[in-house]
Formats: structure tokens, C-alpha cells, sequence
């Protein structure tokens, strides 16, 4: 398969692969065969997955991809915030699928156009005045509790004002790559 890509070192992407799938759950993938193999099982065309890597096939070199098939590197997740809550909301996609999980999962009424500047760093914070109180978004950065996620779990569960439990660095090994949701029950 390499022989198809352009001449690019396979040690191009940082290792461990920290892949965020459409549901944003984390997946630790310890080098590109796993990453391969996670292509494999869930019937996603690795040469359009390896652009998320910086691997590019011949003639599409420097195209700049940070989603595909609704998966993305856990360092393009964007992270936002309202006033009324401490959660860090993490979203994953296009500005519309951006949109799409705000207007879904957190009621927002702001206009998808609105909401794109936002996103695309035209504004600073958008404000719902519909609401009462006045609901304020702003950008936040990724919530230290990340750092103690392990292979398998929600990075949803990790931006809620509760905090994780200790843990060490996820080591990752064939028998944690079972997918394993974290609960807001178990937090």
C-alpha cells in the first residue's frame, strides 16, 4: 500500500494515533498498522483516512483534511463553552456538522451563519439573547481531563464539569481497544 503513496516516511505522524470517532469517542492507536487495521473493521478507505496522518496518495499531496468520515484527530477537536455551564463541548466535523451537534445536543437558536463565524474565528463569542438568561458561547481549550482518557472512552464524559478519576497514561494493548463508553453514571 505505501508503494501507492507519495515519498513520505511512515514516522510522519506523531505515535501514539489519537483518533476521535463520529460518536467522539477516543480510540489510541499505538502505530499505523493499528490505525490501518481500525480502518479495516469499520470499512473506511485508509488512503482518505491517512490524510488525517499527513499521508497523502500521489496527487492529492498538501491536501489539508482534520475530518473524514465523521472521524478526526483528537488535536482538530474544537472546544467550546456557554455561560451557563462549566462543560467543555467538544465538537468534531465541518462547521455545519459543528452546528448540527450544537443545535441538537445543546438547544442553540443562533443562525447556522452566525455560528460558522464563530467557528471559523470571525467572532469571539456569540451570544443567544433568545434565551433568559442570555446564553454566551466563547472558545475553550481542551480540558486537562483528556489527558486521563484511556482507549474506548467519551471525550464528551471528559469535557463535563465533573472530573475523571485519576489515572495513568493510557497504555494501549490489543485487549483495550475494545470499545468502552464511558458513562456519566460511572464519572
Amino acid at each position: 500500500f505505501f508503494s501507492q503513496m507519495a515519498d513520505q516516511p511512515r514516522s510522519m505522524c506523531a505515535l501514539p494515533i489519537y483518533l476521535v470517532d463520529p460518536e467522539r469517542v477516543l480510540h489510541i492507536l499505538p502505530d499505523i498498522e493499528a490505525f490501518e487495521a481500525y480502518c479495516d473493521a469499520h470499512k473506511l478507505k485508509k488512503s482518505n483516512m491517512k490524510e488525517l496522518l499527513g499521508i497523502f496518495a500521489r496527487g492529492r499531496e498538501g491536501t489539508a483534511a482534520t475530518f473524514k468520515y465523521g472521524h478526526g484527530l483528537l488535536s482538530s477537536v474544537e472546544w467550546v463553552a456557554h455561560s451557563q455551564s462549566n462543560d467543555s463541548i467538544p465538537l468534531l466535523g465541518s462547521p455545519q456538522d459543528m452546528f448540527k451537534t450544537l443545535q441538537n445536543e445543546h438547544a442553540m437558536t443562533l443562525a447556522s451563519s452566525t455560528v460558522k463565524d464563530f467557528l471559523n474565528g470571525k467572532k469571539t463569542e456569540i451570544t443567544e439573547k433568545s434565551r433568559s438568561p442570555l446564553m454566551t458561547w466563547s472558545k475553550t481549550t481542551q480540558p486537562a481531563a483528556i489527558a486521563h482518557l484511556r482507549d474506548g472512552d467519551s471525550i464528551v464524559v471528559a469535557g463535563a464539569a465533573a472530573t475523571l478519576p485519576a489515572a495513568p497514561p493510557a497504555h494501549v494493548t490489543s485487549a483495550s481497544r475494545a470499545s468502552v463508553s464511558v458513562s456519566a453514571a460511572s464519572v
